[in-house]
């Protein structure tokens, strides 16, 4: 475990000639040059031994290029001379990347051993455990970082979101609540200790605690400022232009916060809070089509389907590629009994997703009402050979065929209708 100083301890700068050395291998990487970026950050180590924050550059490098094994083998080199609990970390995450999250697991778990006092480290396996649906695991380790770190609003963020996705949405919605309380404080926490870590030159921690300062209020601008320095004392270029290029975001975590919560209110059936914190998460950030799609579908729900269309407007205008949001708003067409408006969405979403069986149903469902039979049974055929399909569609699609004037075809399928209702 990292134990910190107390503030009063005199802190030991950098040698310089490990700094040329550092500021020549970011330039390094700048120009494309890795290996002589690694080499650079290499020798700049062996000048100033205490610079251990740079010792995992190389494989931060082959993580930047996509090329995990490479980090996983550089991570294993250093874990081999130095049993610290980062280097694990490190490794799961990227173990992560490639999907391979029971390793990333045994990471973790060897992690939390050297150091069972980190917070940071339970969330992340959380995570871990989230991805692969243990929910009721995932909780067991962000119930510990929340007895570790009563105030951290990202423990409560990801055990809101596990909760969601066990269908315990009054757990989740108490969650989210505390998220919301808490983001303001707990953002701005973490900015003092961050100085700190620069100063002792923890360069990865002092990124991870910055990290979470980030919110919308303007006059936090000087954090940005040390959160782009610090990553350029890492070599990390790829983010420091990206920080030097915007003084203040967005809070998205917070917006998260909120989508989520309106997405648990609308599983309760509490459309009108639902479409409150959609609109907080929209003031919050109105670049997510996300959000637009949720409030979109709140709207629907309450029967205001031009409200509906305008939403699943603008999230087809931020993410063109929604197919989700396409179909939605066919439904919102159809609804309104705008059947050559629906039409058009059906197929676009279909365009883009060719494997979901309820555009097809939707569509044929349109094609039904115009009276175009034969499409309409070609749609019902598809959906049926997709996956299975309830009584509801054997109906339209007997339905179909007696408009068609094919009425044993529509009786086999009434037939097949009354079967699967009597189930």
């Amino acid at each position: 475990a990292i134990n910190l100083p107390p503030p009063t301890a005199s802190v030991v700068l950098p040698n310089q000639e490990a700094i040329l050395h550092i500021n020549a291998g970011r330039d390094f990487f700048a120009q494309g040059r890795y290996q002589e970026a690694i080499a650079a950050w290499g020798v700049a180590l062996e000048v100033d031994p205490s610079l251990y924050g740079i010792r995992g550059l190389g494989a931060e490098v082959f993580k930047f290029l996509e090329n995990y094994e490479q980090a996983i083998q550089e991570y294993s080199a250093i874990i081999l001379e130095d049993d610290s609990p980062r280097w694990y970390v490190a490794r799961a995450a990227v173990y992560e990347q490639l999907g391979r999250y029971g390793q990333a697991i045994d990471d973790y778990d060897s992690a939390i051993l050297l150091d069972p006092g980190d917070r940071f480290i339970y969330v992340d396996r959380g995570n871990a455990y989230a991805q692969i649906r243990q929910f009721d695991q995932a909780i067991q380790d962000y119930d510990e970082a929340i007895s570790l770190a009563p105030r951290y609003s990202q423990a409560y963020l990801s055990r809101g979101l596990a909760y969601n996705n066990l269908g315990q949405y009054r757990r989740a919605i108490r969650d989210f609540d505390d998220v919301i309380k808490l983001i303001p404080e707990d953002m701005a926490a973490p900015y003092d200790r961050g100085n700190l870590h620069i100063a002792l030159v923890q360069f990865e921690r002092a990124i991870k605690l910055y990290n979470e300062t980030i919110h919308p209020d303007p006059q936090l601008g000087e954090i940005y400022r040390r959160l782009s320095h610090t990553n350029t004392g890492l070599s990390q270029l790829h983010q420091a232009f990206q920080d030097d290029e915007k003084s203040i975001q967005v809070d998205s975590q917070l917006a998260f916060a909120y989508f989520n919560r309106g997405q648990a209110h609308q599983s309760l059936g509490l459309t009108q809070k639902a479409i409150t914190d959609y609109d907080n998460a929209i003031r919050l950030n109105p670049e997510v089509a996300l959000i637009f799609y949720g409030r979109g579908s709140a709207y629907s729900v309450l029967g205001e389907y031009q409200r509906s269309i305008q939403d699943y407007d603008e999230a087809i205008r931020l993410d063109p590629q929604f197919a989700l949001a396409y179909v939605e708003r066919g439904n919102a067409h159809q609804n309104l009994g705008l059947l050559q408006q629906a039409i058009p969405d059906y197929d676009a979403a279909i365009h883009l997703d060719s494997q979901f069986a309820p555009t097809y149903v939707n569509r044929g469902n349109a094609y039904l009402e115009f009276g175009q039979f034969q499409r309409a049974i070609n749609d019902y055929d598809e959906a049926i050979r997709l996956d299975a399909q309830p009584a509801t569609v054997y109906t339209s699609r007997g339905n179909a065929y007696s408009g068609l004037g094919q009425y044993e075809q529509a009786l086999r399928d009434y037939d097949e209708a009354i079967r699967l209702s009597l189930q």
